[in-house]
């Protein structure tokens, strides 16, 4: 029998206490960050109100192949973000690992570690390697 998966922490009663508290300390950055979970709230607000399962199911394989295209080609939406590449290349490989899904290796060095070291970042992609090697496979 499947075990039921624990909910997201989104879902849980608990949820509340985790937002975000500045310490009565307001800056640009904790406002920005406030206004953030409150639109996510809103969202999740509207989810519980139209569906009747507990929580959103992950669509894994359609995610994976999401995450893998963005390694090669990041869409329109995405080209103000071009500076950024390194980091959306980064957070699509710890994405892929977190989901267990392996990334051929050679893809990985030849679509994404080269944008780090075009972006000078060549002991950051140093970094990386060693980080997501169990993720590639050759």
């Amino acid at each position: 029998m499947e075990e039921a998966s624990p909910p997201l922490r989104c879902f849980r009663e608990s949820h509340s206490s985790e937002l975000f508290n500045d310490d009565g300390v307001q800056t640009v950055t904790s406002k920005e960050q406030r206004k953030v979970e409150c639109s996510i709230q809103e969202v999740y607000s509207v989810y519980q109100q139209i569906h009747t399962s507990p929580q959103p199911a992950l669509l894994r394989e359609q995610h994976c192949h999401y995450l893998k295209k963005g390694l090669g080609h990041l869409s329109d939406a995405y080209e103000c973000l071009d500076a950024s590449r390194p980091w959306l290349c980064y957070w699509i490989l710890h994405s892929l690992e977190l989901l267990e899904e392996p990334v051929l290796a050679a893809v990985a060095s030849e679509l994404c570690l080269v944008r780090f070291i075009a972006a000078g970042l060549k002991d950051f992609a140093s970094w990386v390697v060693m980080t997501f090697k169990q993720t590639f496979v050759c």
